[in-house]
């Protein structure tokens, strides 16, 4: 419980990822923080986002399915932003989470973690 409402659950946060992207066996590491508890999960999936998602997807430990991923650029050139939108399913219920950042891969862990704490928050 956070100290500060007294009745909000704790919240995901992403506290580090490693991408490891290659034809064979691309992979994912990804360091997650709920309050006073941290996890870190490795997993390798067909392309570097499934692998990051079945990463952060283990280590939140819920019945999570993907249902949509989007990724749209906002601006042009070197310094543009990606916006990353999702939506999950979890016991028949639908959550979205965006992130918008530089770093698209880094946009797509933090729009499902975004989606994820919508989820603990209903």
């Amino acid at each position: 419980m956070s100290p500060a409402s007294g009745s909000s659950p704790e919240l995901w946060q992403l506290v580090d990822y490693q991408l490891q992207v290659t034809s064979g066996l691309p992979s994912a590491t990804v360091k997650l923080a709920r309050g006073d508890k941290k996890v870190a999960v490795s997993q390798s999936g067909s392309g570097v986002i499934d692998a990051l998602y079945g990463a952060i997807m283990e280590a939140v430990g819920e019945p999570i399915e993907l249902i949509d991923y989007r990724i749209n650029s906002l601006s042009r050139g070197k310094g543009s932003l990606g916006k990353v939108t999702t939506q999950i399913r979890c016991n028949e219920q639908l959550f979205s989470g965006k992130a918008i950042e530089q770093d698209v891969m880094h946009a797509s862990a933090l729009a499902l973690i975004n989606a994820v704490n919508k989820m603990l928050l209903k």
